[in-house]
């Protein structure tokens, strides 16, 4: 069931989420009164490969490591990159003296995999269907102060999954004088709307009767016990605080050593649905990549 909110919940949602990104925006500007201007944008093509490890946040379902294509590629406004399992392909609209707007795409990381649950839990997910990974279409914003880059997103999901947003907004800076060594540590904040929250960590009453009836079918426990253990939940928009660092080693003009980790701690509206039983995300990457 595709998750509905009335279009003025919506719109304040979204500008309650947005209120604060301004307002650091604005603090940074005035900080800094300075500005830095945008890097010029070079061509280049770098590929290769990685070993990705996600934590999963839901109950009875592990961690997975997967093999993930790494690129980094520039042409002309045309921009394609991934090293933390979520790769976009973007355009770039307009570059200015010190801020750059582009459009692009992304391939979600969520999803829930019921058949991949462990057999003693297999139960909490009774009536209830997987949950797919999103593709969305957002747009992106940087701002390069001296402090460092202020990246901010806003995505929108175009693949009949959620139909909700999500959104990134995040300060980063290359430590300086590390020698071979590229080192970009970040601190970021995401929103997740209702829509996306919903999809998938809501608990619908349908899903629960249709989880109940089965259990007692199976005789694995009686209704009450059911929906006690597993009540019907509704999930709200929520903001999430992290930290990742990417680290680059370049072993010459072309070879290069990737390493990525992110933490994303979550808050209430997703904790406390009754299928999460982790409290944050960690992601991380190791691989190599070669310039062309």
């Amino acid at each position: 069931m595709k998750n509905t909110q009335p279009l003025d919940a919506l719109i304040t949602s979204i500008i309650k989420a947005l209120i604060p990104w301004f307002t650091a925006f604005c603090l940074f500007s005035q900080a800094t009164l300075s500005f830095s201007a945008v890097p010029a944008k070079k061509d280049h093509f770098i590929i290769g490969a990685a070993g990705v490890v996600n934590t999963q946040p839901y109950e009875g379902l592990n961690g997975f490591v997967d093999p993930m294509p790494l690129f980094d590629i520039q042409y002309g406004p045309l921009f394609l990159y991934n090293n933390n399992d979520e790769p976009i392909v973007g355009l770039n609209l307009l570059s200015g003296e010190s801020v750059t707007l582009s459009i692009g795409t992304t391939y979600g990381r969520t999803f829930l995999d019921v058949g991949k649950v462990k057999d003693n839990r297999k139960f909490l997910y009774y009536g209830i269907k997987n949950r797919g990974r999103s593709i969305d279409f957002g747009l992106l914003a940087n701002y390069y102060a001296p402090i460092g880059l202020v990246e901010a997103t806003l995505f929108r999901d175009i693949s009949n999954k959620s139909g909700g947003f999500h959104g990134l907004m995040s300060i980063s800076k290359v430590v300086p004088d590390t020698g071979n060594f590229v080192i970009t540590p970040r601190f970021f904040a995401k929103y997740y709307s209702l829509q996306f929250n919903n999809y998938y960590y809501r608990v619908t009453d349908a899903e629960n009767n249709a989880g109940a009836l089965l259990a007692e079918q199976l005789n694995r426990t009686t209704r009450a016990d059911f929906i006690k253990r597993r009540p019907s939940y509704n999930s709200r928009t929520s903001g999430h605080l992290g930290v990742d660092v990417n680290v680059v080693l370049n072993l010459n003009s072309n070879m290069k050593l990737n390493g990525y980790l992110s933490y994303e701690n979550f808050t209430g509206p997703v904790e406390t649905s009754p299928l999460v039983e982790d409290k944050a995300l960690i992601v991380g990457s190791f691989g190599f990549s070669y310039e062309f």
